[in-house]
Protein backbone atom coordinates (compact mmCIF):
# COMPACT_ATOMS: atom_id res chain seq x y z
CA UNK A 1 0.00 0.00 0.00
CA UNK A 2 1.29 3.27 -1.09
CA UNK A 3 2.17 6.36 1.28
CA UNK A 4 -1.15 7.97 0.09
CA UNK A 5 -3.41 4.43 0.05
CA UNK A 6 -2.54 4.50 3.42
CA UNK A 7 -3.86 8.30 4.27
CA UNK A 8 -6.75 7.72 2.37
CA UNK A 9 -7.82 4.48 4.34
CA UNK A 10 -6.83 6.09 7.84
CA UNK A 11 -8.99 9.06 6.53
CA UNK A 12 -11.88 6.80 5.45
CA UNK A 13 -11.76 5.15 8.88
CA UNK A 14 -11.92 7.91 10.87
CA UNK A 15 -14.67 9.06 9.08
CA UNK A 16 -16.51 5.99 9.63
CA UNK A 17 -15.72 5.77 13.32
CA UNK A 18 -16.81 9.46 13.76
CA UNK A 19 -20.30 8.08 11.78
CA UNK A 20 -20.95 5.25 13.94
CA UNK A 21 -19.78 7.06 17.59
CA UNK A 22 -22.71 9.90 16.43
CA UNK A 23 -25.12 6.99 16.26
CA UNK A 24 -24.80 6.20 20.02
CA UNK A 25 -24.93 2.37 20.78
CA UNK A 26 -26.20 -0.26 19.21
CA UNK A 27 -25.61 -2.04 15.34
CA UNK A 28 -25.61 0.35 12.42
CA UNK A 29 -25.25 -0.02 8.63
CA UNK A 30 -22.63 2.36 7.90
CA UNK A 31 -22.57 4.87 4.73
CA UNK A 32 -20.17 2.40 3.11
CA UNK A 33 -21.97 -0.85 3.86
CA UNK A 34 -20.23 -2.03 6.49
CA UNK A 35 -21.88 -2.98 9.90
CA UNK A 36 -20.79 -1.48 13.20
CA UNK A 37 -21.21 -2.61 16.81
CA UNK A 38 -21.33 0.69 18.96
CA UNK A 39 -20.79 -0.32 22.59
CA UNK A 40 -21.08 1.99 25.38
CA UNK A 41 -23.36 3.42 27.94
CA UNK A 42 -24.48 6.77 26.04
CA UNK A 43 -22.82 10.07 25.88
CA UNK A 44 -19.88 10.39 28.70
CA UNK A 45 -20.58 13.37 31.00
CA UNK A 46 -17.54 15.70 31.23
CA UNK A 47 -17.19 17.33 35.03
CA UNK A 48 -15.94 20.51 35.26
CA UNK A 49 -12.44 20.93 35.77
CA UNK A 50 -12.92 23.84 38.75
CA UNK A 51 -15.51 22.04 41.27
CA UNK A 52 -16.07 18.55 39.94
CA UNK A 53 -19.91 18.73 39.07
CA UNK A 54 -20.85 16.60 36.04
CA UNK A 55 -22.35 18.67 33.44
CA UNK A 56 -19.55 20.67 32.31
CA UNK A 57 -21.11 22.88 29.13
CA UNK A 58 -17.91 24.76 28.52
CA UNK A 59 -14.14 24.93 27.26
CA UNK A 60 -11.59 27.42 28.50
CA UNK A 61 -10.61 29.24 25.89
CA UNK A 62 -7.24 30.37 27.04
CA UNK A 63 -4.51 29.95 24.37
CA UNK A 64 -1.42 27.53 25.04
CA UNK A 65 0.94 26.06 22.97
CA UNK A 66 0.48 22.15 22.20
CA UNK A 67 3.72 19.74 23.31
CA UNK A 68 3.99 19.26 19.15
CA UNK A 69 4.39 23.00 18.86
CA UNK A 70 0.86 23.89 17.32
CA UNK A 71 -1.30 26.53 18.76
CA UNK A 72 -4.28 25.44 20.81
CA UNK A 73 -6.28 26.03 23.66
CA UNK A 74 -7.06 25.01 26.85
CA UNK A 75 -9.77 23.19 27.33
CA UNK A 76 -10.45 22.46 30.45
CA UNK A 77 -14.14 21.59 30.49
CA UNK A 78 -15.99 23.97 32.93
CA UNK A 79 -20.05 24.54 34.15
CA UNK A 80 -21.44 28.11 33.44
CA UNK A 81 -21.04 28.52 37.30
CA UNK A 82 -16.99 28.00 37.17
CA UNK A 83 -16.72 29.64 33.39
CA UNK A 84 -14.88 33.08 33.40
CA UNK A 85 -16.80 35.26 30.04
CA UNK A 86 -14.03 37.44 29.07
CA UNK A 87 -16.28 37.74 25.69
CA UNK A 88 -18.84 36.79 22.95
CA UNK A 89 -18.40 32.75 23.25
CA UNK A 90 -14.73 33.24 25.01
CA UNK A 91 -14.23 31.94 28.67
CA UNK A 92 -11.60 31.20 30.54
CA UNK A 93 -10.78 29.05 33.26
CA UNK A 94 -10.42 30.06 36.77
CA UNK A 95 -7.04 29.90 36.80
CA UNK A 96 -6.12 30.94 33.10
CA UNK A 97 -8.90 33.96 34.14
CA UNK A 98 -6.24 35.01 37.08
CA UNK A 99 -3.12 34.72 34.95
CA UNK A 100 -4.02 36.90 32.49
CA UNK A 101 -5.37 39.47 34.73
CA UNK A 102 -2.07 39.68 36.85
CA UNK A 103 0.00 39.73 33.70
CA UNK A 104 -2.07 42.47 32.31
CA UNK A 105 -1.57 44.04 35.66
CA UNK A 106 -5.48 44.21 36.45
CA UNK A 107 -5.21 42.58 39.55
CA UNK A 108 -2.97 45.18 41.64
CA UNK A 109 -3.61 43.32 45.21
CA UNK A 110 -2.49 39.72 46.08
CA UNK A 111 -4.90 39.37 47.90
CA UNK A 112 -8.09 40.49 45.68
CA UNK A 113 -10.18 37.43 44.25
CA UNK A 114 -9.02 37.83 41.13
CA UNK A 115 -11.63 40.12 40.00
CA UNK A 116 -13.96 37.61 38.90
CA UNK A 117 -16.64 39.77 37.36
CA UNK A 118 -18.74 37.75 34.92
CA UNK A 119 -19.07 34.50 36.15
Amino acid sequence: MSPDEKRAAEKRAGELLDQAERLGPGTHRLSDGTTAIVCGRGARTLRCSGCGQPGAGKLCDYPVVRMNGNAGTCDRPLCERCAISIGPGRDFCPPHHRYEQKRSGAVRDAGSHGGQSGS
